[in-house]
């Protein structure tokens, strides 16, 4: 009696997947499916609410209306850039707010991708046991939804610039500079995370409490200066307080970006992406048996 030997198709390694022309081309074919993921995470976010898709303006508009009220005119405070105010000719107390409200935009994208991250994938098992379905572009349109929150708080913004300071800075353009590491180093972390939640479920409340140290570590709510500076390197060498440093350098107060910080966090961020994306498909095989 004759044996048969049944020989599956062996996964590829984790270097077929470090190939970063492979993955932007894996990316722009499923363009269109992306968007659609996107558009659906926007409709979804308020769901059932009498406004709808309009809050996606109208939450980061009242969300810069409170800082502007209790930072501004309730604990007067300022923020301090170099020896002064962030913006000659703007009340302190004003650029205090949109100071913290730039720093928090960026921040907010970071933490939305990588705080879904864990149940992005686990949260959705039929989509998961289809074997031609592409998962990895699942944390894609999480962050494209939150790059077109972004867009809107950066153009709330720049109206803010040209009412109260009377023009918008010439730099503004550059800051898609630093937007550039942000978006690698959320997509490569939440790549990452997205598979990591799908084999072990308590991943998720750990991340929620990392997330949350690492903002409060990225001078989003504070000046660098006012760190100690015994603790300083852990602000200065914190990625994601250099992309937002950067980002207020350029779009709030018409400075240059930080050419020499960006540079090493612009290459550890892809160095998050290609490892992360390389990470997630080589453990997609195995997601359908866990979920």
């Amino acid at each position: 009696m004759s044996e048969v030997a049944i020989r599956t198709p062996q996964s590829p390694g984790i270097g077929a997947y470090l190939n970063p022309l492979g993955l932007c081309s894996a990316l722009a074919v499923r363009a269109d499916l992306i968007w659609q993921f996107a558009s659906r995470e926007l409709l979804e976010r308020h769901k059932g609410a009498m406004l709808g898709v309009a809050w996606n303006i109208l939450s980061p508009l009242l969300t810069l209306s409170v800082y502007t009220f209790v930072f501004g005119f309730v604990l007067k405070v300022r923020w301090e850039n170099k020896g002064g105010h962030a913006w000659q000719g703007i009340d302190p107390h004003l650029s205090f707010a949109l100071t913290f409200f730039c720093g928090h935009a960026l921040a907010h994208l970071f933490v939305e991708c990588v705080g879904r991250a864990p149940t992005v994938i686990a949260s959705r098992p039929n989509l998961v046991r289809k074997v031609v379905f592409p998962l990895e572009i699942l944390p894609v349109s999480v962050l494209v939804a939150g790059l077109v929150t972004l867009a809107v708080s950066v153009g709330i913004l720049l109206v803010c610039s040209l009412i109260f300071a009377g023009r918008i800075p010439p730099t503004a353009p550059l800051f898609l500079v630093p937007i550039v590491p942000l978006v690698m180093l959320a997509l490569g972390a939440s790549w990452f995370l997205a598979s990591l939640g799908v084999f072990l479920r308590d991943v998720r409340n750990v991340v929620q409490v990392l997330v949350q140290v690492i903002v409060f570590m990225s001078a989003v709510f504070y000046p660098i200066q006012r760190v100690p500076e015994s603790w300083q390197p852990l602000v200065l060498y914190n990625p994601l307080a250099v992309i937002i440093e950067n980002g207020r350098r350029t779009l709030l107060w018409g400075e240059w970006p930080e050419w020499h910080r960006l540079a090493w966090v612009t290459l550890l961020a892809f160095i998050v992406m290609q490892v992360g994306y390389a990470w997630f498909m080589r453990t997609k095989r195995g997601m359908a048996d866990v979920v």
